[in-house]
C-alpha cells in the first residue's frame, strides 16, 4: 500500500512539473524569417472538369508543410468555406484536375500552410458548364397525381440523378409503394 502512495505521488509531481501553459509553445516555435509565395497562375475550364496550374515561387522559412488550391461557392475562399486540393511539396509547381457540380460559379486560391501561417494567393473565380437536364436535376415533387383513390392533391418528393455516361438521362428514385418498397422508375 506504501509503494501505491509513492508512486502516486511521484506520477502527480511528474505530471506537474512536465506539463506547461500555452505561453510556453510561443517560446519553442521557429520564428518566421521568409514568407512563402504562392500563386494560381491559371483556371483551364473544360465542360465540369477544372484544372488548376498552381507554383510555389517561394518555400519560405520555416518551409512550407503543404500547397494547394482552395476552392469554394463564396466569393472569398477560406479554411472553414472551402474543399481543399493539396499538390506535391516537393515539386516547385503543380496541376489539380477534378470535377465540380454543373452550372455552379467557383471561387479559387493558391494557398501554402507553414508552421505558422496560412498563405493565399489572388483569388480567381470560373464557371462550369450547365447540364443540358440541370433544371430538373436533384430533389424535386411531383404533385397534383392521384396515385390513389383516397388521395386527392397528394405531393411526393423525388431525386432526379444524371446518368454518369449519358447526360441526357435521368433516373429519378424516391417513390415508395405502399409496401414500403423503393421504386425506381429508371430512365426519365
Amino acid at each position: 500500500m506504501k509503494n501505491i502512495r509513492i508512486f502516486a505521488c511521484l506520477a502527480c509531481a511528474l505530471m506537474i512539473s512536465s506539463c506547461g501553459t500555452d505561453d510556453t509553445l510561443e517560446d519553442t516555435r521557429v520564428a518566421d524569417v521568409e514568407t512563402p509565395a504562392v500563386s494560381l497562375n491559371n483556371v483551364t475550364v473544360e465542360k465540369y472538369d477544372a484544372t488548376f496550374d498552381i507554383s510555389l515561387t517561394s518555400a519560405g522559412n520555416p518551409a512550407v508543410r503543404e500547397y494547394g488550391v482552395m476552392v469554394s461557392e463564396q466569393a472569398q475562399p477560406t479554411i472553414d468555406n472551402s474543399v481543399v486540393f493539396t499538390t506535391d511539396k516537393s515539386e516547385a509547381s503543380g496541376k489539380i484536375r477534378n470535377t465540380f457540380s454543373p452550372g455552379t460559379t467557383y471561387y479559387a486560391c493558391a494557398y501554402a500552410l507553414t508552421a505558422n501561417k496560412l498563405v493565399t494567393s489572388e483569388v480567381k473565380s470560373f464557371t462550369t458548364e450547365s447540364h443540358p437536364l440541370g433544371a430538373f436535376i436533384g430533389k424535386k415533387t411531383l404533385s397534383g397525381y392521384n396515385l390513389h383513390e383516397n388521395m386527392e392533391n397528394t405531393s411526393i418528393s423525388v431525386t432526379l440523378t444524371p446518368d454518369e455516361e449519358d447526360e441526357t438521362i435521368l433516373y429519378m428514385t424516391g417513390l415508395k409503394s405502399n409496401a414500403g418498397v423503393a421504386l425506381d422508375l429508371g430512365k426519365v
